[in-house]
């Protein structure tokens, strides 16, 4: 069917009351989160960002050492909100972070 709309808005992970419950032993939490619209945090949570710097890795000419390059990009959150519905969270992993590490949308 495939049809119709996406409450979710196009998210790949959820969570639920356990994310309050449960709050400082989450993934998401631990690797860090921020809410895309104040709305979704119904469980009145605080955000966990923090901004990491990925650099490129390249071998240097002279000793052939893998080394840091020029910055591939930076992020603050790993999760980023994309709706909340009754009790549960949407989450998706923000462009940022998947332009900065090379990952993929669903993993």
């Amino acid at each position: 069917m495939n049809k119709g709309t996406d409450p979710s808005n196009g998210a790949l992970w959820w969570d639920g009351l356990d994310f309050k419950t449960q709050y400082s032993s989450r993934p998401k939490v631990i690797d860090g989160f921020k809410f895309g619209e104040p709305s979704h945090n119904i469980f009145k949570v605080q955000e966990k960002k923090r901004e990491i710097i990925v650099r490129w890795k390249i071998k240097n000419k002279k000793t052939g050492q893998i080394v840091d390059g020029g910055e591939r990009g930076r992020y603050d959150a790993v999760w980023v909100s994309t709706a909340a519905h009754g009790s549960t969270i949407f989450w998706s992993h923000p462009k940022e972070y998947i332009t900065a590490t090379g990952g993929k949308e669903y993993k």
